[in-house]
C-alpha cells in the first residue's frame, strides 16, 4: 500500500512525494525482504518514479563514498 515497514513497524515518511494518481502496483507493492548486515535498501522520495533498490537490489556499505547530511 505504499508504506515502508521495518521489523513490522510502519515508518512515518512525511517527506515522501506520493501522488495517488501515479501509483502503480510495481511501485507500491513488493515482497518482504531481509536486508543483510552491511547492506542498505535505498528508496527515492518520489517513490512512484524512482529507480531504487526495488529494481537494482541492496547496496553494500563499500559502495558509499561520502557522508549524508540532514541539512536541507
Amino acid at each position: 500500500g505504499g508504506r515502508v515497514f521495518i521489523n513490522g513497524t510502519a515508518l512515518n515518511e512525511s517527506y515522501v512525494l506520493d501522488r495517488r494518481e501515479e501509483r502503480k502496483p510495481e511501485t507500491t507493492e513488493m515482497e518482504e525482504r531481509l536486508i543483510g548486515e552491511g547492506e542498505f535498501f535505498m528508496l527515492g522520495d518520489n517513490r512512484n518514479n524512482s529507480s531504487d533498490s526495488r529494481y537494482w537490489g541492496q547496496v553494500p556499505r563499500s559502495h558509499f563514498l561520502g557522508k549524508a547530511s540532514g541539512a536541507l
